[in-house]
């Protein structure tokens, strides 16, 4: 359609196929050898967009291919933070977008799997642990939740599976445009002039939601129809951990293989069929992905075996498919004060003043809290909210929280200090 577009593909197999398939047809390829933009962006891409952008060639964009364990939130943070650093590519082009693709014949299925991707082949290099750790249901739920276009691909094959990958895709990211696709198949206008549009132009944004919809039929796939809805959990008091690790213990793992959201809906009331058990009720019965940041209180605040870290420590976390995870996320910026905050946002004082808006719940404990998002089928909100409500620390004990923090505080700013290298 006239567009000049430069391609960097990415490949983790010895022979990188999709190079061989597109530099046989035009120029402006390049290729990143090793297989992860995410982790090479400091060094490979960035080298590998100053290759392009080389020999006066104008394009009208780059479209970079990654893998399939790809993480496009960690390529747009690289990216900024190497615009921060002043690297001499980034005033020649920017991550303006992300694009997902979407298999909808295996996307149930891939979302239902225990995998990791070092199990499927071809999909990691062999050696490289990190990326052959991801798990596959929160590789599929991180890239749709990273995009701003998805590309339900193949849906002259998936039958009822559309309804499946793209009513979840709506509600992981209800945001992005969502497009049903045959072969891949999507104008290059779509991606570098409507989705601009919808990036830019804040006073369109209810228009685009409406044009979201829109499948190739001109027919809308509702996720009410579906029965796929989401809320978020909020709490300004921390987790009781040991109440929180009882109720998750007791988390529904489906054994089927394949995403059933007709299952799910039966088995609101009675519960479904889960490893080790017939039947289970349970108020998360119907989640399918759940992620935000949770506040833990310390089991004990001194002596051996100590966990006094938990108070400054935000944990993240991650749950999709079969797969449930909580870590460490890094301190909670309430640790530190507002003033030595402040220099971090230096270059996006907007995002400053939006963590202090929206995420400092307290004056007491600034943004630590509990912050959870639930996508699921036939939730029910007020259950899920009451059954974790039960695991916070309660009023009272959160007075001896204030107590044993500040005998902690006095502890730090008390001890004598021990003698330095140079004291005499």
């Amino acid at each position: 359609e006239g567009a000049r577009i430069g391609v960097i593909v990415n490949d983790v197999a010895s022979v990188n196929i999709d190079a061989k398939l597109v530099a046989g047809s035009k120029d402006g390829v390049v290729e990143l050898q090793n297989g992860c933009a995410c982790c090479s962006l400091a060094d490979e891409l960035l080298g590998s967009v100053d290759t392009l952008l080389g020999d006066s060639r104008k394009f009208d964009a780059l479209v970079v291919e990654l893998s399939g364990v790809a993480d496009p939130i960690a390529i747009k943070s690289n990216w900024n933070a190497a615009k921060m650093q002043g690297h001499p590519i980034t005033n020649k082009a920017d991550v303006s977008r992300v694009v997902t693709l979407v298999d909808a014949c295996t996307f149930g299925t891939d979302w239902m799997t225990w995998d990791v991707a070092a199990e499927r082949d071809g999909w990691v290099d062999p050696a490289d642990d990190c990326a052959g750790q991801r798990k596959v249901p929160e590789l599929l739920a991180e890239q749709v939740e990273a995009a701003d276009l998805i590309l339900i691909n193949k849906v002259d094959l998936a039958g009822d599976n559309i309804a499946v990958a793209s009513g979840l895709a709506r509600e992981l990211n209800e945001d992005a445009v969502i497009k049903e696709v045959k072969f891949g198949q999507v104008s290059p206008k779509l991606i570098l002039e409507e989705l601009e549009e919808k990036m830019t132009d804040v006073a369109v944004k209810d228009e685009k939601k409406k044009y979201k919809r829109v499948t190739p039929s001109d027919q809308s796939t509702s996720t009410e129809n579906i029965g796929i809805t989401n809320f978020v959990y909020k709490s300004s008091r921390p987790f009781n951990m040991r109440k929180l690790m009882t109720v998750l213990n007791q988390w529904p793992v489906p054994i089927k293989e394949e995403l059933d959201l007709e299952l799910l809906k039966e088995a609101k009331d009675g519960g479904y069929q889960i490893e080790g058990e017939e039947k289970a009720p349970s108020p998360f019965t119907g989640v399918l992905r759940s992620k935000g940041f949770c506040w833990f209180a310390p089991t004990k605040w001194s002596g051996p075996n100590a966990d006094v870290y938990r108070h400054d420590t935000a944990m993240y976390w991650s749950h999709a498919g079969k797969h449930f995870g909580i870590s460490a996320a890094g301190k909670w910026w309430g640790t530190i004060s507002k003033e030595r905050m402040a220099e971090f946002f230096q270059n996006d004082m907007k995002e400053y003043e939006r963590i202090l808006r929206e995420d400092f719940v307290t004056e007491e404990f600034g943004d630590r809290r509990n912050e959870l998002v639930f996508i699921g089928v036939g939730l029910d909100e007020e259950e899920i909210t009451r059954t974790l409500d039960q695991c916070l620390v309660t009023e009272k004990g959160m007075e001896r929280y204030r107590q044993e923090l500040q005998n902690y505080m006095n502890t730090i700013y008390t001890a004598p200090s021990s003698p330095g290298l140079f004291d005499v």
